[in-house]
């Protein structure tokens, strides 16, 4: 969350794609600035808890998002990345 901050002015990351889930989640949501969103992919680790500021949540108005890799084969889901690669090469 630090580096993106940095990375932002202080202003954190509008966007975001976890990978990982379980505690790491609240440092990735600890990273969004307010407003932002974050796609949830996967509990990486079989640790499938997190814990999250739920006050800092709701006052930062962020939006979490499940998103099943599992609904999709390999070839739509290499789509799905292909379309959302441009925006994270872009920043």
């Amino acid at each position: 969350a630090e580096a993106v901050r940095a990375l932002t002015g202080g202003r954190g990351a509008d966007a975001g794609f976890d990978a990982v889930g379980g505690p790491a989640l609240a440092g990735h949501l600890g990273a969004l600035a307010p407003g932002g969103r974050m796609a949830v992919v996967a509990a990486a680790g079989g640790d499938r808890r997190a814990t999250l500021d739920l006050l800092d949540f709701y006052r930062r108005g962020l939006l979490l998002a499940g998103a099943s890799s599992a609904r999709y084969d390999a070839h739509a889901a290499a789509r799905v990345l292909e379309a959302v690669a441009p925006g994270f090469e872009s920043g």
